[in-house]
């Protein structure tokens, strides 16, 4: 089952360590197996979310940082230059469900690959 924002969000890696083990952490990693993500629309939309999250975590104060809701604020100022710059929106649409066919088809894989250079090309802009 995917991983909710939420749960990337509230991770912290100083849990349950004790304080000379937590000296020992230098950075925390943030992988995403897309083997079952069949397009770029659905993998920015769960990725990039994600990772933000999974920074705040890393780089920011875990007892002092904002509410899930404040961060979530946060997000809304990224979304459009996410799609700008990329092409990708990172709202819920029909073309980033998660597939539920066998095959991701040509006609989509074109598709996507439109839509990334129309990013490309007005983040040039």
């Amino acid at each position: 089952a995917p991983i909710l924002l939420k749960d990337c969000y509230n991770f912290d890696p100083r849990n349950g360590r004790d304080k000379s083990d937590v000296k020992h952490i230098k950075g925390i990693n943030l992988c995403m197996w897309a083997e079952w993500i069949p397009s770029g629309e659905l993998l920015m939309y769960m990725t990039y979310p994600r990772a933000m999250a999974v920074s705040e975590t890393a780089w920011g104060n875990h007892k002092n940082r904002p509410s899930l809701e404040e961060f979530e604020k946060k997000m809304e100022t990224h979304k459009k230059h996410f799609q700008k710059r990329f092409g990708y929106t990172l709202e819920r649409t029909v073309e980033n469900k998660p597939y539920r066919g066998k095959f991701i088809t040509q006609e989509e894989i074109e598709r996507i690959n439109e839509n990334y250079k129309k990013g490309q090309q007005n983040a040039d802009k």
